[in-house]
């Protein structure tokens, strides 16, 4: 999860309010989705009195694939809203323009065994507001209509 994400251009260093929210700390997580140049796009982790570098686990090529998804904790315009990256495959972090979309819905699913594809991991829908816990559950986002990322 991100605390935030950017609503513009932000310059990638120092304290800066991030969308409505100005109380950040060093060390929290934000989505940088806005860059003029959309290869600064990802995944950062936020200083209050230095550069933001790109979080431990984006930060090669091989970490950021389409699908990758989180969800955004706070904001004036993002707070609850889970956002996927649907840049396609490969990914030169750093060189590639990363797009990231809303996404409308939240799929889980769980054991099942009715669908070949998915062997042992297909079963239910969970809207906004409502969450059902299903063990060994996938996360898929669907940010186009009939087109699920997990």
């Amino acid at each position: 999860r991100c605390r935030v994400a950017t609503t513009k251009n932000v310059t990638l260093s120092g304290d800066q309010p991030v969308d409505g929210v100005s109380d950040l700390f060093t060390g929290e997580r934000i989505l940088v989705k806005k860059q003029t140049n959309a290869a600064e796009n990802g995944f950062y982790t936020y200083s209050s009195s230095g550069p933001w570098t790109r979080t431990a686990d984006a930060d090669t090529s091989e970490e950021m694939v389409s699908g990758t998804f989180t969800q955004i904790q706070e904001g004036q315009t993002h707070a609850n809203e889970d956002w996927s990256l649907v840049t396609a495959d490969p990914i030169s972090l750093g060189v590639t323009a990363l797009t990231f979309e809303k996404c409308s819905t939240l799929v889980l699913f769980a054991h099942r065994g009715d669908f070949p594809l998915l062997k042992n991991t297909f079963v239910g829908i969970a809207d906004a507001g409502r969450e059902t816990i299903i063990e060994k559950t996938l996360v898929f986002a669907a940010c186009d209509p009939g087109q699920f990322y997990v």
